[in-house]
């Protein structure tokens, strides 16, 4: 059950009901965005250097915001989800959060749909832009529905780069010292070895003990088991990964901090980042945004 809010244009529906996700990958490319210093460093990127261009509005079609810095938020989703809405209503553009879609059985959109305090908001479909950074339509076997995020192809080597991070954190905590067993004789008693054990947990459980020195008589032995990063050439790993990140997004490796023969300083780096990669979608925002409105509202007086 539900009603029609005129003012709004929109069906509200009083009784939650399952919503398709937008994206099984959504929530993983927020947190690839909060916990990975490559993905936040080149996604601050785009939204950073949106900045310098200049546009032209012919009309106050962003409520409260000035036009770059609505622009800046379509960058920022469309790089993060691959997608982003929004509301037209009243000669007014409103971005809104990911919505999920409403299909039919032939997977066309029927309508969109998001929840607010609780209640579903139900659009219909011509009330809502929905920008895509690359459509998935030319996937085979594929709706076409829903764009799709640069983060997707890098996903493993996100989770690669924070594996490794993880992994020389827990060395760096155990003293720079792999893992390993102790060997004893056959003799020992059972508090004897409980008594150990519980000396050898106390040192290692806090990183202010790394240093402390176990005196442990009996015939005991140390083995490492664990392999060192130096070994497992980690350092290396992470400089691959990051340069994947880097690709999967076109960001030059100079903008994260990586060496790159192409590039003869961080200056042309980042003006091929701005002529090859955020020109383009920025444009292609706007035309989206003025086709879909039937009228030119956006133009770019400086690039």
């Amino acid at each position: 059950m539900g009603f029609f809010d005129s003012k709004n244009s929109v069906y509200i529906i009083e009784k939650p009901a399952p919503l398709n996700t937008l994206s099984p990958n959504s929530n993983v490319f927020l947190k690839a965005f909060k916990t990975n210093p490559v993905v936040f460093r080149a996604l601050s990127l785009f939204v950073n250097v949106t900045k310098n261009i200049k546009f032209n509005t012919h009309k106050n079609w962003f409520q409260n915001e000035n036009c770059s810095q609505f622009i800046k938020k379509i960058v920022h989703n469309l790089i993060l989800t691959g997608n982003c809405f929004l509301e037209v209503f009243e000669n007014k553009l409103e971005i809104l959060p990911n919505l999920s879609l409403n299909l039919d059985e032939n997977k066309s959109i029927i309508f969109y749909q998001y929840i607010k305090s609780g209640k579903i908001i139900k659009l219909q479909k011509e009330k809502v832009i929905h920008l895509k950074n690359m459509d998935s339509g030319i996937i085979t076997n594929h709706s076409g529905n829903l764009g799709i995020s640069p983060l997707e192809p890098a996903l493993l080597a996100i989770q690669g780069h924070n594996a490794i991070t993880e992994f020389m954190i827990g060395i760096i905590e155990n003293g720079g010292r792999p893992t390993g067993i102790i060997s004893y004789p056959e003799n020992i008693g059972e508090n004897q070895k409980e008594n150990i054990k519980k000396e050898l947990t106390k040192l290692g459980d806090n990183i202010e003990n790394n240093r402390s020195i176990a005196l442990i008589s009996g015939g005991f032995k140390w083995e490492n088991i664990g392999i060192t990063p130096d070994k497992l050439q980690l350092l290396e790993m992470k400089i691959k990964f990051e340069k994947e990140i880097a690709m999967a997004l076109n960001v030059p490796n100079p903008l994260i901090g990586l060496q790159d023969v192409h590039f003869s300083s961080y200056k042309e780096a980042r003006k091929h980042f701005m002529e090859d990669n955020v020109i383009p979608l920025v444009y292609r925002i706007i035309h989206s945004i003025n086709e879909s409105i039937n009228e030119e509202i956006i133009s770019i007086i400086d690039a």
